[in-house]
């Protein structure tokens, strides 16, 4: 499901590119507490395991939900940028002038994934909505509850634990992470500085691999697992490049506060959700996992496969091109006949077990 972006009316002044230490801790910690989702951070993650300061690795833990699968709207930047880059101390305490329900929906919104049921706004003031966001709570994790009961038994509590912790994790992990790769975002900040000036609102698409542009209305879509409309209108757009986000494109869109948009710097080429569904769907068929198995070693014709296989030509012919529209197969001609070979790479990239049960 996509995030659709609508930007007609909307100014290329309107957009800002930032650089966030705070949004890059909250990426980085993320990265920790998921190590299977993010190769690129080994690093870090390898540190941060086996670092001996327990109090500090408790507190990972027990703050996980606020970095986990959503990330709590206070890691990135609450108001309009003054600069081209942040102060992470300034940014933590930040965190400390959101008022109480503030702090506790942004809390409260991460910890129950988003859960469309609850009221996070009301949950100082309404006993229905607490009693409904701790169910949540409990359906999705046990471990949440105790951090979930103590942010609205005690938020202020809370709060100033989440600021010691992200302070302490800063200077344990985020220094020395921050001083090696804040080149790279520097770098990915001139770049599409540079190509807001040359290209105007087109940089919102070209941040993002998967991402496409329409127009009428004039819109970006963005390859996400939620479904959302955002229209920009007069609002400040925000452009977070981070190095421990990776694939992941993280966007904040709550009323009240700026659009911000957090994406992997210097990604490379990734396939859509889209092109990924289509090529499971076109392997599905045994036939077609044949004629894969027998041009990934040299390319062939329509009427040598038809012999290899036993198939009738026509059902090649057929077979070959669902393959060449999902993209995991190329066609060059010689002469008169064309030969098809596997796109090893896109293979590949769909996973192991597929790609070795073709090399059998």
């Amino acid at each position: 499901m996509p995030i659709t972006v609508v930007t007609s009316g909307v100014s290329a002044s309107q957009i800002q590119v930032y650089l966030s230490p705070l949004a890059e801790l909250g990426a980085m910690l993320h990265a920790i507490i998921r190590a299977d989702h993010h190769s690129r951070s080994r690093t870090i993650q390898h540190r941060a395991h086996a670092d001996s300061e327990p109090g500090l690795v408790a507190m990972t833990r027990r703050f996980a939900p606020l970095y986990g699968a959503l990330r709590a709207r206070f890691f990135l930047p609450l108001d309009v940028p003054s600069g081209g880059e942040g102060d992470l101390a300034k940014g933590i305490a930040r965190i400390g002038r959101l008022s109480v329900p503030e702090f506790v929906a942004m809390c409260a919104e991460p910890i129950s994934e988003q859960a469309r049921d609850v009221d996070h706004d009301a949950l100082l003031d309404d006993p229905a909505a607490r009693a409904t966001f701790l169910k949540r709570v409990e359906r999705i994790s046990i471990a949440r509850t105790e951090v979930a009961h103590d942010l609205l038994d005690d938020p202020e509590r809370v709060r100033a634990q989440v600021q010691e912790f992200l302070t302490a994790a800063a200077e344990r992990w985020l220094t020395d992470e921050w001083r090696e790769h804040r080149p790279l975002l520097a770098a990915e900040a001139t770049q599409r500085r540079a190509e807001l000036s040359k290209y105007g609102l087109d940089v919102l698409a070209r941040i993002s691999p998967t991402a496409l542009r329409y127009r009428d209305p004039d819109r970006v879509v963005y390859d996400k697992v939620n479904h959302g409309i955002v229209t920009v209108h007069d609002r400040p757009v925000v452009l977070v490049p981070s190095y421990h986000t990776s694939m992941h494109l993280i966007i904040k869109h709550d009323a009240g506060w700026p659009i911000v948009i957090q994406y992997e710097a210097a990604a490379p080429r990734r396939t859509s959700y889209v092109d990924v569904t289509r090529r499971i769907a076109a392997l599905q068929d045994p036939a077609r996992m044949r004629i894969c198995r027998f041009i990934q070693r040299q390319p062939r014709s329509t009427s040598d496969l038809s012999l290899s296989t036993g198939l009738a030509t026509p059902q090649v012919s057929r077979h070959l091109r669902a393959l060449r529209e999902a993209g995991l197969v190329t066609g060059a001609r010689q002469g008169k006949v064309v030969y098809y070979s596997l796109d090893v790479d896109a293979i590949r990239r769909l996973g192991d077990d597929i790609f070795v049960s073709l090399l059998r």
